[in-house]
């Protein structure tokens, strides 16, 4: 569970070789806009961005062929 109180945390294990990470989020078919999302790999430093108005983000300094853990930042969902 996220820090703020209408938040919630959600994690995506990948382990593919990739340079760039990018995505678009939508919540119930709508883009979930202007949220927080977190990239991990062990041993790299964290790395942050937002999501645009139509739920679109993007990573470009990803270490290739090392697993990572998105953690997407947004509201609770019933």
């Amino acid at each position: 569970v996220g820090t703020e109180p209408d938040s919630m945390l959600y994690r995506l294990d990948v382990g593919l070789p990739l340079s760039d990470v990018t995505g678009c989020i939508n919540l119930k078919s709508l883009p979930l806009a202007d949220r927080k999302v977190i990239l991990k790999q062990k041993v790299e430093s964290k790395q942050s961005t937002k999501t645009d108005a139509n739920g679109f983000y993007e990573f470009e300094s990803v270490v290739s062929g090392k697993k990572f853990k998105l953690i997407i930042k947004g509201p609770v969902v019933p």
